[in-house]
């Protein structure tokens, strides 16, 4: 009897003990994955900063956009659109001449925003919304693309000043990837970004019909 018992509390004293692990490596793991949610919602938040900065900055891949909409030589609507859009931009800017072909940079960005508010004042964002955020998702790609080529920059020099560099072909294709990667979601976000512009525009109409 007693030794029965003795087994008995033996057992019960391993299953405590690997319950005790058990317990210890979720924990482990469940703050492992909660500081990895952490770092990844902060690295995206930086990305995406850094990308609008550099598009506000440099690319402006949204001011023109919103800028060339109206431009002969540079609009992305077709011809047709093209007329009826320089038509609701006339009667926007309460333009004497009705046939007016010539608008100015600002002048187009306050068409477009004056869409928008109507659209927002409607709840018809939704498919811009969309189309925006793909925008952005392309942009923050290249962002990834431009702080890793910025590594391998910093590498390049340290290993050359260590004297330890050679020309791999895994290093050659890294470098052709980035370029490739980059222009492909450069010209992304580029088309998303007119994408956007011509669906203001086009449901501001829609609405202006009905």
């Amino acid at each position: 009897m007693a030794y029965c018992l003795l087994v008995l509390f033996i057992s019960v004293l391993k299953i405590e003990y690997i319950a005790l692990i058990f317990i210890n490596v979720l924990a482990r793991k469940t703050i492992n994955f909660f500081i990895l949610r952490i770092v990844s919602y902060i690295l995206g938040v930086l990305i995406q900063e850094i990308g609008s900065f550099l598009d506000r900055k440099f690319t402006k891949i949204r001011i023109k956009s919103r800028e060339n909409f109206l431009k002969p030589n540079k609009t992305f609507f077709s011809d047709y659109e093209f007329e009826e859009v320089k038509k609701i931009a006339n009667k926007l800017l309460k333009k004497k001449d009705k046939n007016n072909e010539f608008f100015t940079n600002k002048e187009c960005v306050k068409i477009f925003f004056e869409c928008k508010a109507c659209l927002e004042n409607s709840d018809k964002m939704s498919k811009a919304n969309k189309l925006d955020a793909s925008f952005a998702m392309s942009r923050s790609f290249v962002v990834c693309n431009i702080c890793i080529f910025i590594s391998l920059i910093i590498k390049f020099f340290y290993t050359i000043l260590e004297k330890q560099f050679s020309w791999s072909l895994s290093y050659i294709l890294i470098l052709v990837y980035l370029f490739l990667y980059s222009v492909i979601f450069y010209n992304r976000a580029k088309r998303y970004s007119q994408m956007r512009t011509k669906t203001i525009i086009r449901q501001y109409i829609d609405l202006y019909k009905k």
